[in-house]
């Protein structure tokens, strides 16, 4: 994975094609200032059905893209994560229904899927802020689902005062189009209060499945709770550790993973010395 606020650097080692070129197939109104500015984008399709073939326009500054490349039926395509909000200058604020409504979470994330070759085109793409915070997941952000397939997967997230929501989708390109494939997970919830913590870590497993070409893919979280002296600060005894496994099998007549239930496994203890140096996924 890459993460790049330079639209001007070139996509991959050797090659010419550049970020601000795919962004360009996105937002056909683009141009070459630091931050870039888009005017008017391709018609987007909420991933959680927020809207349909809306049209952006207005100024809204790229802050950065971030990349990576899967694999769709063999084939290597290179998908962004665009970052857009709007320009805070009255005179180029988002025209349409308003800022405040088309912007519900102060701006829009864009994953765009291309081929790159012989000619960057653009193939397919899904806008996926649901948070406050969106990102592409840092500690996976690819599964392999096959020998020929892969998806890339993406985090909505927020903090409250203590508190830490985290949502998780997988989206892949299947059948001419960008799509979920994974989604909803579990959302996970981790605190700190002055006596007692709890953290909700994720990751991913996959696991061949017998008759299918894709394999099936285990979301598993781990929930460790931890308590603390009066102080706030110091750990008393053993920290809890619980862990649900939740499997999701591919479905070829839907184009998606469906999931097929929750295991929880039996909870386990874990010194709070070795539980203190790991941090939630």
């Amino acid at each position: 994975m890459e993460s790049a606020s330079d639209l001007g650097a070139a996509v991959e080692a050797g090659s010419v094609v550049t970020y601000l070129d795919l962004v360009r197939l996105v937002f056909p109104v683009a141009d070459g200032d630091d931050p870039a500015v888009l005017t008017r984008s391709v018609p987007l399709s909420h991933a959680y059905g927020d809207y349909s073939g809306r049209t952006f326009k207005g100024a809204l500054a790229v802050s950065h893209v971030e990349r990576v490349f899967i694999r769709s039926d063999g084939e290597r395509l290179a998908v962004l994560l665009i970052h857009a909000s709007p320009v805070n200058e009255p005179e180029r604020t988002a025209a349409g229904a308003g800022a405040d409504e088309a912007f519900n979470w102060g701006g829009i994330s864009v994953l765009a899927a291309y081929r790159l070759t012989p000619a960057p085109r653009l193939l397919g793409t899904l806008e996926v802020k649901g948070d406050r915070e969106t990102s592409l997941w840092d500690a996976h952000p690819v599964t392999a689902l096959g020998a020929r397939d892969s998806g890339v997967w993406f985090v909505n997230s927020h903090h409250n005062a203590g508190e830490e929501f985290r949502d998780y989708a997988l989206a892949g390109y299947v059948r001419g189009g960008l799509r979920l494939l994974v989604a909803p997970t579990p959302t996970l919830h981790s605190w700190r209060g002055c006596r007692r913590g709890v953290t909700e870590s994720a990751r991913v497993e996959t696991v061949r499945a017998r008759g299918r070409a894709r394999r099936d893919v285990a979301f598993v979280v781990t929930e460790t709770v931890e308590r603390f002296a009066a102080d706030c600060s110091s750990r008393v005894g053993r920290a809890r550790r619980r862990t649900t496994r939740r499997l999701f099998s591919w479905d070829a007549r839907r184009g998606l993973y469906e999931e097929r239930g929750a295991r929880r496994d039996r909870r386990s203890t874990t010194s709070s010395r070795i539980r203190s140096s790991a941090r939630p996924a």
